[in-house]
């Protein structure tokens, strides 16, 4: 997302990322819904451009995703789905040994209260 997106909903706030490489497998996503806000940052296995592969892929499953789904279980199991499917890795058994964490976070702005937050949440793909 933008500086300017999230600067809209929360003012006083920043940002740090710092990647080791330009091109990384490091990511942040923001989206809001209404009274609902949700962050995700997520650190994918690979360095590089197979990390960033990663990245690009994880970024547009989620937006994706949460075009039908707002809670973060079904958040997550819609990412893991989506990029299994991109990466056509139909069975559980075959495939690349690759994977994200992700760190969830949701706020509901109108209560002022954190709704759901998830420190790590690795996917295994």
């Amino acid at each position: 997302p933008s500086d300017i997106e999230i600067t809209k909903v929360f003012p006083d706030h920043f940002i740090l990322s710092l990647p080791k490489d330009v091109v990384s497998g490091d990511f942040y996503w923001f989206t809001q819904f209404e009274n609902l806000k949700i962050f995700v940052v997520a650190d994918c296995t690979g360095h590089g451009v197979p990390g960033a592969f990663m990245s690009m892929i994880g970024s547009k499953e989620l937006t994706e995703v949460i075009k039908t789904k707002q809670q973060p279980a079904d958040i997550l199991s819609g990412l893991n789905i989506g990029t299994r499917k991109t990466l056509k890795q139909g069975n559980l058994e075959i495939g690349i040994k690759d994977g994200m964490d992700i760190a969830f976070l949701s706020i509901n702005t109108s209560i002022k209260k954190v709704i759901h937050i998830l420190c790590v949440y690795t996917i295994d793909l």
